[in-house]
């Protein structure tokens, strides 16, 4: 007798909210910057025309590759982007976005009338 995915599902309840820790998402967001810097820096490597001072080789590759990763995750590390940051803010429900109203945006004003001051 097999049960389906979703009876199993309501079987078992809904899980609980799980507590956010602020350290491992920190840590996480920082990974998450450092991942996105390397990506960048492998498309931007991926730019320059093949040569200079060293030989096109498979050791250059893995060397230059190793390279963009720790030089991502150092940079992710730092928060040079400001990308873990925001990823941080926007998880953790600290992203209060603060609207400015204006008085002239709410009026509306109908086809003639001059605004009032």
């Amino acid at each position: 007798m097999s049960q389906g995915i979703g009876r199993l599902q309501l079987e078992q309840g809904v899980p609980e909210k799980q507590e956010i820790n602020p350290q491992r998402l920190r840590e996480a967001c920082q990974q998450f910057e450092g991942i996105f810097i390397s990506a960048m820096l492998q498309a931007m490597r991926n730019t320059l025309p093949s040569g200079g001072i060293l030989p096109a080789s498979i050791s250059r590759k893995v060397w230059e590759s190793q390279f963009d990763a720790i030089l991502g995750e150092a940079l992710g590390k730092t928060g040079s982007l400001g990308l873990a940051q925001m990823l941080y803010d926007d998880v953790a429900g600290n992203n209060q976005r603060q609207t400015t109203t204006d008085d002239s945006r709410q009026r509306q004003t109908k086809v003639g009338d001059s605004p009032k001051p």
